[in-house]
């Protein structure tokens, strides 16, 4: 009789298992990861990253497309990356920092330089309109600049940006000022906004307090002070954290996984991880995999009334306040 009991027990042990397990495998099914969605649907593994994607595009830019200067080398040179990032985002076993560090490395070569490393880009307008406000400058205190400075000018800035590309910052801590990001005419109404949002102490997830950036206020004029570069390893250790809980996020909704994806972001922001080139880097990781998400992406600039630039968001927010913004942007303002 006892060996009966112990034998009935025996059986309904592992009958139970087996059905808690069936239950969770098709819980899991049911609730099935987002990622691993995207990755079978091959028409939106790579195919939503392409110059001729239209909400690809809007991603790209600071308002409207129509209303910026933006050279087609930009937008071949970001899509390249974007493309080459979420190819090994989907592929690459991540979960040692050290591929991704190589991975994020690469990637920056490539958005600075494409496939073509004598035609680098540089912010709206391509290397050319910098050439142009370098011409202007030289020109405003010189008196003047030959076609043949100009010349000098491109192959001096080729040679600083294949320097740049693909290598962390160096150097001490850097400063921005607000009045680089806001239209003089408007800074003393919109900094009142701006006011009323930002955080003296931004605290990122994983830095140490000691390597916080900081936020001051002056004369309607605000001061964001970067880490220095030698502690850029705990902005990229938290980027990487951020990204496996992001590419494993099991079961979660839509709006978890855009505030991992927020959080991924304001890390990057405020470690000014690059020389150049790190707002349009980091807007083309979180815009391609929010169009896996089936989401239309986010453009540079929110919308009204703020309407400040995304970046500058991140930098006078703390995670959890700038993570609502960002959700709030990327739902309630489709592209």
């Amino acid at each position: 009789m006892r060996k009966l009991v112990f034998l009935i027990l025996f059986l309904y042990s592992f009958i139970s298992l087996g059905s808690a397990n069936t239950c969770d495998f098709i819980w899991r099914e049911e609730k099935s990861n987002w990622l691993v969605n995207a990755s079978k649907n091959n028409t939106t593994k790579y195919q939503q990253v392409r110059k001729d994607n239209h909400f690809w595009i809007q991603s790209l830019f600071i308002g409207e497309p129509t209303k910026n200067t933006y050279s087609k080398l930009y937008i071949k040179n970001i899509t390249l990356s974007a493309q080459f990032f979420i190819k090994n985002f989907l592929e690459q076993d991540l979960s040692h920092y050290e591929t991704f560090e190589r991975i994020l490395l690469e990637e920056h070569k490539i958005a600075m330089l494409g496939n073509d490393p004598s035609q680098p880009y540089s912010g709206e307008g391509g290397i050319n309109m910098e050439i142009d406000s370098i011409v202007r400058m030289a020109q405003n205190s010189l008196g003047g600049s030959s076609t043949s400075n100009r010349r000098q000018i491109k192959i001096e800035l080729i040679e600083l940006y294949q320097r740049y590309a693909g290598h962390l910052r160096t150097g001490d801590e850097m400063v921005l000022f607000l009045r680089e990001y806001i239209n003089p005419y408007s800074i003393k109404e919109r900094t009142k906004i701006i006011f009323s949002l930002y955080d003296p102490l931004i605290s990122i997830p994983g830095v140490p307090k000691a390597f916080q950036p900081t936020n001051e206020f002056a004369e309607y004029d605000w001061k964001h002070t970067y880490a220095k570069s030698e502690n850029l390893i705990y902005y990229l250790k938290s980027m990487h954290q951020t990204l496996m809980q992001i590419k494993n996020c099991g079961s979660c909704s839509q709006r978890q996984v855009l505030k991992l994806i927020a959080q991924y972001y304001h890390t990057g922001i405020n470690g000014h991880l690059f020389e150049r080139v790190n707002q349009s880097l980091l807007m083309s990781q979180i815009n391609a995999m929010m169009l896996l998400m089936g989401l239309q992406g986010l453009p540079h600039l929110s919308r009204p009334p703020l309407s400040i630039r995304i970046d500058m968001a991140a930098l006078i927010m703390s995670t959890e306040k700038f993570s609502d913004f960002f959700i709030a942007e990327v739902l309630d303002h489709p592209l």
